[in-house]
């Protein structure tokens, strides 16, 4: 999911991620914490190093805040996105079929400064599947805009 990600989201993303981290007392490793800051830069390195399907198709979940990257990722790696008439990105349907289409994925790589990607592993986690790169504790809600 490319969200919370353009030039002003990176440091919110990376902002809200150190305030994470920084909230759980001594229960992440240094491994963790490199890979959770990750999430924030969200390349194709990344998500290739989530996918345990290396040649299968990738559904991208976007608000477009990075059309470059979405483009390369449609044009270049085999991925598919449904925001196209009714499902555009402004709609809430697009939201609709990107939320429930992450939560029914074999692997969701998202990043833990989104809050649909927050609702999507909490879903997720209680259907017994992870969210590439979260870590399993209670999380702080934000609330709100960024």
């Amino acid at each position: 999911h490319n969200r919370m990600l353009k030039t002003s989201g990176h440091s919110t993303c990376k902002k809200n991620l150190r305030d994470v981290l920084g909230a759980i007392d001594g229960g992440v490793t240094e491994e963790q914490r490199e890979t959770t800051m990750k999430q924030c830069k969200l390349d194709f390195e990344y998500i290739q190093s989530a996918r345990p399907v290396k040649d299968g198709r990738i559904f991208l979940a976007t608000d477009h805040q990075r059309i470059d990257f979405d483009h390369d990722l449609v044009e270049n790696h085999n991925a598919v996105t449904y925001h196209t008439g009714m499902f555009r990105a402004a709609s809430p349907h697009g939201l609709m079929v990107d939320f429930w289409l992450m939560v029914g994925s074999d692997t969701m790589v998202g990043n833990m400064a989104s809050s649909v990607d927050y609702n999507v592993c909490q879903i997720r986690k209680h259907r017994g599947q992870r969210c590439y790169g979260f870590l399993d504790y209670p999380w702080p809600i934000w609330t709100g805009t960024y």
